[in-house]
Order: C-alpha cells, then structure tokens, then sequence
C-alpha cells in the first residue's frame, strides 16, 4: 500500500529531529551518557533473541565499545583528576580512529557479497583519507563548552560517507532506506547549523549506535517510513561508480594538497583540548 507523501516526509522529518536532539542530549549530559551506555553493554545477552545477523551483531558491539571509549575520553577533560590521566593522551583517539576505520571496512562485505565492488573501493578510499591522529583531533573545552570530540573532517569527506553508506543500504537492506536517509541527514543538522563538520563524527557515532541498539533490543517498525524500496541493478552499479570517481578525486587533492591545508585550518589549540 503506498503511503501519502505528506505523511511520509512529515514522518521522516519527525524521525531525523529525534536523531538530532538525541546527540544533543548525548552532548549536554556526558556523565548520564556514560552510564546508559555502559548499561546498554550489559544488555548484549538480549541482542541474541533480535539479531540473526553476525553482520550486524559485530556491528552493534563495535560501535558500543567505540563510544564508551569517546565518553571516557570526554570525561578525561571533565574530571581533572589524575585517575583520568589516560584519556587526556593521544590514546583515545588513536583507538577512536582504528574504530572509525574498521567499521567502515567491516561494511565492505555486504557490498563485496552482492558484487558491489566499486562502492567497496570508494569505502576503503574513506579509510585512507581520515586525518591520523593526533593532528585534527581533539576534545573541546572553549567552542561549545560540552567537551565534544571534535575531528577536522572536510565537509565533501562527510557527504562522500553519506552516498557510500546509502549506497550500501540500498544494495544490502533496501527495506530500511528511509531509516538510512534519516540517519544521514540527522548528521549533517549540525554542519549546517555549526557551519563546520568537525562534529560530523560525533554526531554519526551517537545516532547511528542507539539505532543499532533499538533493533537488537527490539524488532520495531516506523509507520509511513518502513516501506522497502527496489534495489535496481544498474543504478546501485552506477551509484557506486559514481563514488568512487568522486572519492579518488578528492583523495588527489587531499594527499597532493588539501591535507596539510586542512590539518592547519582545523587541528585544534591547546587552550581547546585542555
């Protein structure tokens, strides 16, 4: 049965706003933050009874993990005290990085089992083009006051992530495409407000973990947005070329040019990462 489309952009709107201001929430209350997600760790027995698949379980762990990890690095710079010494180095965001990347090339093999290997490159063109900490990464004091993890991501690189990961949905779970396009869109609120994406992974990291936990804690759907799309062939192929002409051009200018530019532009001051 078709949906209306008033009722299905009203409820897309509804559902990307409640994306948002649930990292504006995640960003104001850290200490709350840190305990509902080391909480929601505990409750990995009740993923079994929802999750059949290894894709999305490894997923969901992943991503928990990765975000108990940025907390404890925020609450570094919260709590001065010695204990906390370690998330106030480089280390986090070390570990923060390698689980920006493996998450990334754990999304390769949905796109390798349907054939979709030109998305798959432009996935690993991502990888090569995060900027190495500590350089462009940090947790900020001055800005927005919440001690939010802060990474100088250009703005092309967010939007090259959002078409490859659409792309990937598309192929591989094309009946939660709605879903996916809220969950993008709900990242680039705070670019758009902000006028700056080094937020962009905050914002990714937050909303995309809590949808992964609502669908291994419980099997839902969302009316007017749950209706399955029709993967058509040609334009997933298309798509995914598309991304990786794109993605090697931008990796061109990031390596012959771009990155040292970016990298002063946007690597943050001592006063903002004490």
């Amino acid at each position: 049965m078709s949906v209306p489309i008033w009722q299905y952009i009203l409820a897309m709107i509804c559902c990307t706003l409640v994306l948002f201001f649930i990292h504006e929430f995640f960003r104001r209350f850290l200490k709350i933050t840190s305990v509902l997600f080391i909480l929601a760790l505990l409750s990995f027995p009740w993923w079994i009874n929802n999750l059949n698949d290894w894709f999305l379980m490894a997923k969901t762990l992943l991503m928990v993990a990765s975000i108990i990890i940025v907390n404890f690095s925020r609450l570094g710079y919260t709590f001065k005290s010695h204990k906390f010494q370690i998330f106030r180095s480089t280390v986090p965001f070390w570990v923060i990085y390698l689980a920006l990347i493996f998450n990334i090339l754990l999304a390769l093999s949905p796109d390798l089992e349907i054939g979709n290997y030109y998305n798959a490159i432009a996935g690993i063109i991502l990888c090569i083009t995060v900027p190495l900490p500590p350089k462009g990464w940090g947790i900020d004091s001055v800005r927005y006051k919440n001690h939010d993890l802060l990474v100088a991501l250009l703005i092309i690189w967010c939007l090259l992530y959002v078409s490859w990961w659409m792309n990937l949905v598309y192929g591989s779970w094309p009946n939660i495409f709605s879903r996916g396009i809220c969950l993008v869109i709900a990242t680039l609120i705070p670019i758009i407000i902000y006028k700056s994406a080094d937020l962009w992974l905050s914002t990714r990291a937050y909303t995309l973990v809590v949808y992964l936990l609502s669908i291994a804690l419980y099997n839902y759907s969302i009316p007017y947005i749950d209706t399955p799309v029709r993967t058509i062939r040609k334009i997933l192929i298309l798509w995914g070329v598309l991304n990786i002409i794109i993605s090697l051009t931008y990796a061109l200018f990031w390596f012959l040019s771009g990155r040292k530019k970016i990298l002063e532009k946007y690597t943050l001051t001592d006063d903002q990462s004490n």
